[in-house]
């Protein structure tokens, strides 16, 4: 199929190069031939662009399957603001889960079904998902008309570079919100537990950290854990930093820094994260070959670091400290 196109575009590119300086009242057999020909490659390119729209469309619709190496739970109990429930269901909304299954690559997949009951377009969205207690990947972004109702997958994944045992997953936490895109007024936010294994929150297991030989603390107080793990580039020679940040208040807090420099020379990677309440995670920093000094060995990355309440602003901050990091130590 990429052929063709780069065929027909040749053609064309090669007959308007031809066709120059050519006018249009002396039309001569060669002039009309390369009007011919251009119309009919033209043609081509069109119909060939709807079958790759066409069958682009199609792969999206594409229902999914299980990894053969997955597991689909049997049972599984689902908790809404701290007490077991089968649905999460107001006035204007209703949220069901009808299944949920864990793939060959460490993913959880929840298929929920969302109904709106307004007279008017919802969204819903989720957010501050975790894995036994660990910040995980997801993606939630439906907008449903009036008193319609849609089936949905939800894949969440820890993003981390290790692997977990299948059947350790056994909580799934997330924040569901719901609201009127034409107000942008939060109708109703709701804490969603649910337990693949059809236990509880008392059943448990705290997973394993991942730990590296490169790792280095930069910041460990009562409030928080900012660590460090390992540093790498990629195929595109952009550098990537590995890092596990945890809170240990009964607060939301915000980690972020600035006065970025490795080796010396200042960089702009971005880094700003909101960690939940007693939750923990892994997060990738990424400097891009534009941020750094490209080519050469990172011996030493420096920065100030923030931490503050999430619900107050960046000049709060009750941390506020410079940090370094030397990846090769």
């Amino acid at each position: 199929m990429k052929k063709t196109l780069a065929w027909m575009l040749a053609i064309l590119m090669t007959l308007s190069l031809c066709g120059c300086g050519l006018h249009e009242n002396r039309k001569d057999p060669f002039v009309r031939a390369y009007e011919t020909v251009r119309d009919q490659a033209t043609k081509v390119i069109e119909d060939t662009k709807e079958r790759v729209e066409e069958e682009l469309w199609e792969e999206e619709d594409e229902e999914w399957v299980p990894d053969e190496d997955g597991i689909t739970y049997e049972a599984y109990n689902l908790y809404i603001w701290g007490r077991e429930d089968d649905t999460v269901e107001t006035e204007e909304y209703r949220l069901e889960l009808e299944e949920i299954c864990l793939d060959g690559y460490g993913s959880l997949i929840a298929t929920l079904t969302l109904e709106n009951k307004t007279g008017h377009d919802l969204v819903f969205t989720i957010n501050y998902s975790s894995l036994n207690g660990y910040l995980c990947e997801d993606y939630l972004f439906e907008e449903l008309e009036a008193g319609d109702s849609i089936t949905t997958s939800v894949w969440f994944n820890y993003g981390t570079p290790f692997d977990q045992p299948l059947d350790s997953l056994s909580e799934l936490t997330f924040q569901l919100e719901v609201y009127d895109p034409a107000e942008y007024d939060y109708q109703n936010t709701c804490d969603i537990a649910i337990y693949p294994v059809g236990t509880g929150p008392e059943a448990v297991v705290p997973l394993e950290r991942y730990t590296t030989e490169q790792e280095a603390t930069v910041a460990d107080t009562d409030d928080f854990r900012f660590i460090l793990l390992e540093g790498s580039k990629d195929d595109w020679n952009d550098y990537s930093l590995l890092t596990y940040v945890e809170n240990k208040t009964d607060r939301d807090i915000t980690l972020t820094w600035d006065e970025v420099t490795m080796n010396g020379e200042p960089s702009e990677a971005f880094f700003y994260c909101i960690i939940p309440a007693g939750k923990q995670g892994y997060k990738t920093i990424w400097f891009y070959e534009g941020d750094y000094p490209g080519g050469e060995d990172i011996e030493e990355i420096s920065f100030r670091l923030y931490a503050f309440d999430t619900d107050s602003w960046y000049d709060d901050a009750w941390f506020n400290d410079t940090c370094s990091y030397f990846p090769g130590a």
